[in-house]
């Protein structure tokens, strides 16, 4: 008897990765792959979550090369 587990990518990208989805029925999902006895499914329930831009003040400043220029 096979296992069915989502495709875990998609699980940490999703706006309900924090809920249980062991409700979901996996078995009747797109399958993405097999290995041996587990198939890993893609998640029809998957929603994006949304992308906030970086503030540019929280970006890491590029550090100066130590080496001097010679061009």
């Amino acid at each position: 008897m096979p296992n069915y587990y989502p495709k875990g990518g998609r699980c940490r990208a999703c706006e309900r990765r924090l809920d249980d989805c062991s409700s979901l029925d996996f078995s009747a999902m797109p399958v993405h792959r097999r290995d041996g006895p587990d198939v890993i499914v893609i998640c029809t329930e998957f929603r994006q979550t949304a992308r906030r831009p970086m503030d540019r003040s929280a970006q890491p400043e590029t550090p100066q090369c130590p080496l001097p220029n010679t061009n």
